[in-house]
């Protein structure tokens, strides 16, 4: 017998990517351990879904007008670049926003925040893809005040966890 799934069978209409794995990188102990464990299975930390969560990029509001919930793919693959963050959980006083109850997660990415460095990395997975390379370079805070930041990455597998399936993307962040 051959059982056909599709990804509408597993989608219970709430959502379709309730937890980040960037959301989930923060230094809170549970947090990380649900969100590395348990993120794929889109579990709801704390019961609540993703669009309790406010996600904010330099103070300003990334989840999306019409389902409230964060596209985490528009800096998927920026891992080095997006790491920075300020992490609220529940309902608590944040200064960048009021937040929900899911909490508030506010991306630093402004180039001065970074310090030096040059960063070139390269992993093997066995999960959607099977090879990852991220490069980044931070000026750090120059003599006449100006900063840079440059990232890049690709995510590539010929064929992916699943057989059949193909995967190649690329990211970029300045």
């Amino acid at each position: 017998p051959t059982v056909v799934l599709s990804e509408s069978d597993f989608d219970d209409g709430s959502s379709s990517n309730d937890i980040s794995g960037l959301l989930q990188s923060s230094r809170d102990i549970f947090v990380s351990t649900a969100g590395f464990n348990f993120g794929s299975l889109r579990y709801r930390m704390r019961g609540f879904d993703s669009e309790n969560t406010t996600v904010l990029l330099n103070g300003i509001i990334m989840n999306d007008l019409e389902t409230g919930r964060a596209s985490w793919s528009s800096w998927g693959g920026l891992n080095d670049a997006v790491r920075n963050t300020e992490v609220s959980n529940g309902v608590a006083a944040a200064d960048w926003s009021f937040g929900g109850l899911g909490g508030v997660t506010n991306i630093l990415a402004r180039a001065s925040s970074y310090r030096r460095t040059t960063n070139l990395s390269y992993a093997a997975s066995n999960r959607s893809y099977n090879n990852r390379l991220m490069f980044l370079y931070a000026s750090g805070q120059q003599e006449n005040g100006w900063a840079f930041t440059l990232s890049g990455s690709r995510r590539w597998s010929q064929e992916g966890y699943v057989p059949g399936t193909f995967y190649d993307a690329w990211a970029y962040f300045v």
